[in-house]
Formats: C-alpha cells, sequence, structure tokens
C-alpha cells in the first residue's frame, strides 16, 4: 500500500483529464459541505451547473440509497458530483446508476490496475468489501431545463470511520502512489465519457461491462424492500432490473435492497 495525503487540487484534477473531457467538465473542490450533490441543486436554482464537477475536502451528510449516510472524513475519501443536461424523460435514463458504475470500474481498472466488483444497484465492491457508492439524482434548473447528477463516494485511503459492513479502500491494493487528484480525474474520464455517449448508446452500451462485474451474479439472495423474497441473482434486463430465478420463475426488481446470503440454496 502507498498513499499521498495532498489535498484535493481542482488544476491538477483537471490536468489528468482527457482531451475529449477537459473542455465539458468545469472543477471545483470545496472544503466542507453537507453534501455535492445538495450544494449542486441548490446552486441550478441560480446558475448554470452543466458539466460541473464538485468535489468536497468534507462531507458531513452524504446520501446513499434509501437514506443512508456516506461517511466521508477530512482528506481521506472522494465526495464528487457531476452535473448534466438530460432529457426530461427520466425512462431514457434507466440503468444508469449501473452504467455509472461501470464507467467509474473500467476507468479505475485502466489507471490503477484494480479489479472492481459491482453490486446491484449501485455498490462498488474491491476483495468482497464495499469501497464506494453511487447515487443518480434527477433535478430541474432556474430555467426549468433537466439535468442529472451523478454523486460518486469512494474510500481511497484507509479510515477509522465505523460503519456495519467490511469496507475498504483503493489505496490498500496498489503498489503505486495513490492520489486522490489522480483517482478523481480517473472517475471524472470515465464518467463525463458516459454522458457524453448516453444519449446514443443507453443502457444497452453498458450492459456486458456491468454484468462482467456483477458480484451476486448466481449467489443466493434475499431482496428485500416491499415485498421479500428469495432467489438466485441472475443478472440484469435492458433496464438495468435485477433478474431473480425464484421457485415461481424469473421476477425483475427495479427497486430495493438485494443482499447476498450464502447459507442455503433456494432453487
Amino acid at each position: 500500500m502507498s498513499m499521498s495525503n495532498e489535498s484535493l487540487d481542482p488544476t491538477r484534477i483537471t490536468s489528468g483529464l482527457w482531451d475529449s473531457v477537459t473542455n465539458r467538465v468545469v472543477v471545483e473542490v470545496l472544503e466542507e459541505v453537507t453534501s455535492t450533490n445538495d450544494v449542486i441543486r441548490d446552486r441550478a436554482r441560480q446558475q448554470t451547473v452543466e458539466g460541473l464537477v464538485l468535489l468536497a475536502e468534507k462531507q458531513t451528510h452524504g446520501k446513499g440509497r434509501q437514506g443512508k449516510v456516506w461517511h466521508t472524513p477530512s482528506g481521506r475519501n472522494l465526495a464528487l458530483t457531476i452535473a448534466w443536461a438530460c432529457d426530461p424523460d427520466i425512462s431514457k435514463l434507466a440503468g444508469m446508476s449501473l452504467a455509472a458504475g461501470a464507467a467509474i470500474a473500467d476507468a479505475l481498472q485502466e489507471t490503477f490496475d484494480l479489479s472492481l466488483a459491482l453490486k446491484w444497484p449501485n455498490d462498488v465492491y474491491l476483495d468482497g468489501r464495499k469501497c464506494g457508492g453511487i447515487l443518480v439524482e434527477t433535478f430541474i434548473d432556474g430555467d426549468l431545463r433537466s439535468h442529472l447528477m451523478i454523486g460518486v463516494g469512494l474510500n481511497v485511503l484507509p479510515g477509522d470511520v465505523e460503519v456495519d459492513q467490511p469496507v475498504t479502500d483503493l489505496a490498500s491494493h496498489v503498489d503505486c502512489d495513490l492520489s486522490r487528484n489522480d483517482v478523481a480525474a480517473s472517475v471524472i474520464n470515465g464518467l463525463a465519457s458516459l454522458l457524453a455517449g448516453w444519449p446514443a448508446s443507453g443502457f444497452n452500451g453498458w450492459r456486458d461491462a456491468w454484468c462482467a462485474r456483477d458480484m451476486l451474479k448466481d449467489e443466493s439472495i434475499t431482496v428485500t424492500g416491499g415485498e421479500d423474497f428469495a432467489g438466485i441473482a441472475s443478472g440484469v434486463d435492458e433496464t438495468g432490473a435485477l433478474l431473480v430465478r425464484t421457485e415461481q420463475g424469473m421476477r425483475a426488481v427495479f427497486s430495493g435492497e438485494a443482499s447476498v446470503r450464502r447459507h442455503e440454496n433456494v432453487c
């Protein structure tokens, strides 16, 4: 493990962006925020946020799915949100959180040779332990234009925050000197390229990439949230819904929390 404790630097991050990305984003770093998603949503009432990438050294009320908190202690992790104009028909964004995970995982593997896995619908895992999460939200700006924002939380350097599940960080799995600025640039490259190509590809262009990293594939799982049931995780459909093989047949899960159950076979 090797690490760098340097502060986040928008100039350093921008210098690591691909040419195709540099002219499409503006990188800004704040010292402390409640959440980067909240700041962008608030700003959109008064100013243009298209292409804004906001990072924070510390995030006090980071959000995950279903109201869960994402811990971002100062100087250790990556808290990042990118804003992008989108079609007002939100059905065209189906599968975006999965595609974002695949784009981030592909970029980090290319840059740092990290072999990341993805857990439906928005968790990033490394060596069987969670190291990140993704939250996709939509909003209307002050001019009534539709936007989406992709919020990303990644554990980059080891931390001592207690959480309710096994976690890890990127630095513990690389031999190089790992800088949060370099990680940020890699993540932004992946997300900006995903967003630029989304109107043409949609989730179909990313489904295979996500499935190749699917950590639940062929696992016995329980699905909780609404009607609880058990089955075998069987990939995702063209909308990003989780497919679960049950004794009654295949079911598609569009929301909820999928948790792996390893103690018995259910069908």
